[in-house]
C-alpha cells in the first residue's frame, strides 16, 4: 500500500481480512506479521505453506488492485505469490482469486473482470481457485 508516494509500515487489519488467523503462523516469507483472511477458503489456503521456491507471499489489502468490473465497481485478487525463477530472479507473477464452488452472479462478474485483465499481461499467471490444494497444484506447474 502506497500512501504520499511511499509504502506504508503498517495497514489496518480490516483492509487485509475481517478474520484474525490465530491458527497459522506467519513465515518469514509472508507479507505480513500476522495472517488474516475473510472466507474460509482464503483462511485454508493461508494453512498451506507454499514452495521454497516462493519468495514472498501474502493475501492484497482490498482496493491495492483496482481490477474495474462492468457493473461500476472494482475488485482485487486474493493473494499473490513471488517465484524464484533462478539466477536471482523474482517473478510477481501469480495472483490468485479464492471462490466457493458455488458463486453469486456478483462473484463471477469479478472473477471474469480478473481473468479478463491478467490473462493480457504478460508474465502474469491469474488462478481461481475453488480447493485450497489447487494453490500448491499451480505453483508446481510455474
Amino acid at each position: 500500500v502506497i500512501k504520499n508516494d511511499s509504502f506504508v509500515d503498517d495497514i489496518e487489519q480490516g483492509l487485509v481480512g475481517i478474520n484474525r488467523a490465530s491458527d497459522v503462523v506467519a513465515p518469514d516469507n509472508y507479507l505480513y506479521d500476522s495472517v488474516a483472511y475473510d472466507s474460509e477458503i482464503e483462511h485454508e489456503v493461508l494453512k498451506i505453506r507454499p514452495a521454497e521456491k516462493i519468495i514472498v507471499y501474502g493475501k492484497l489489502p482490498r482496493r491495492s488492485v483496482k481490477v474495474p468490473t462492468y457493473m461500476g465497481g472494482t475488485t482485487t485478487p486474493d493473494f499473490i505469490y513471488g517465484i524464484d525463477k533462478g539466477n536471482g530472479y523474482v517473478e510477481l507473477n501469480l495472483l490468485v482469486e479464492t471462490k466457493a464452488k458455488d458463486i453469486r452472479m456478483s462473484e463471477q462478474t469479478a472473477t471474469s473482470a480478473q481473468d479478463k485483465l491478467f490473462s493480457g499481461i504478460k508474465n502474469i499467471t491469474w488462478r481461481k481457485v475453488v480447493e485450497p490444494g489447487e494453490v500448491s497444484e499451480i505453483v508446481d506447474s510455474l
